[in-house]
């Protein structure tokens, strides 16, 4: 497997004793950029012999399954990370780590952190148990508490092949966005002529419905914390907070049903029906 420069600095890092205890990833494919950073941390708890083809040994194994103790992956539980699931990081990792030389976690989509999550992780960073080391992935720096950004050594990871996919994505999760708040009379001509019309795969439309549920999340976030929306999303100022969670209810139900077969017409037409929310 060949990792990205940027991982393979990690690596370096590691070796020469300089990796930070807290690492934020800022990436524009997490699902990648976490299956290519777990191979680095079986570089770092495997022994001096590990290779990319490593699949024997009995550490990687247990990497792989998520079944070490000194190993584990924090993602979304629904909308956010919940302060439990940080909880149960903190009390697993004040143990010494077994077996391994060291306690390592990931934080999947760290900037569905939210404050209650948010605030002991930061604790945790700012007062880091002994041989422990931390990966905070995200890629929407902007959605992380400043506090959390300001005292993690930051890397950017790019998947150049996919970054004008992702950049027409995100236009049109902004267009569409748009024309569901203010224009919804025409919503049916729009996902005709700029959707249905592209042909898009599967994993386009996931990545389109992950952008629309980072836009509304960041706007929740932003009313949450009583702060100006950015301009391009002044159209929803005066949107209320609890109608921005029953948005995101919405998109996370509709990126349930992506897993399944789905007539992708009938699927976007309810979706914006079911947005007018």
């Amino acid at each position: 497997m060949e990792l990205n420069n940027e991982l393979e600095k990690l690596l370096i890092k590691n070796k020469d004793n300089k990796l930070a205890h807290s690492n934020l990833i800022i990436t524009n494919n997490i699902d990648k950029c976490v299956s290519e950073l777990t191979y680095v941390i079986k570089n770092i708890l495997c022994s001096d012999t590990f290779s990319y083809e490593c699949q024997k040994c009995n550490i990687c194994h247990l990497i792989d399954e998520q079944s070490l103790m000194n190993f584990l992956i924090i993602e979304p539980d629904g909308m956010f990370i919940k302060k439990e699931q940080v909880d149960n990081l903190l009390d697993k990792f004040k143990l010494k780590p077994e077996l391994v030389s060291k306690n390592i976690y990931i934080i999947k989509n760290a900037e569905k952190l939210t404050k209650f999550s948010g605030n002991p992780i930061l604790k945790f960073i700012e007062d880091p148990l002994e041989n422990t080391i931390g990966f905070l992935v995200t890629n929407n720096i902007n959605a992380i508490l400043p506090t959390i950004v300001s005292r993690c050594q930051i890397t950017k990871v790019n998947y150049e092949e996919e970054q004008q996919t992702n950049l027409e994505i995100i236009d049109l999760a902004n267009d569409f966005i748009y024309n569901i708040e203010n224009n919804f009379d025409e919503i049916l001509f729009f996902i005709k002529d700029n959707i249905l019309i592209k042909e898009y795969a599967k994993q386009d439309y996931i990545a389109l419905f992950n952008e629309i549920f980072d836009i509304y999340y960041n706007i929740l976030l932003k009313k949450l914390n009583q702060q100006i929306l950015d301009d391009k999303y002044s159209y929803l100022t005066s949107i209320k907070i609890a109608k921005v969670k029953t948005k995101l209810k919405v998109i996370t139900d509709y990126l349930n049903r992506l897993n399944y077969n789905v007539d992708i017409n009938l699927f976007l037409d309810s979706f914006a029906y079911e947005m007018r929310c």
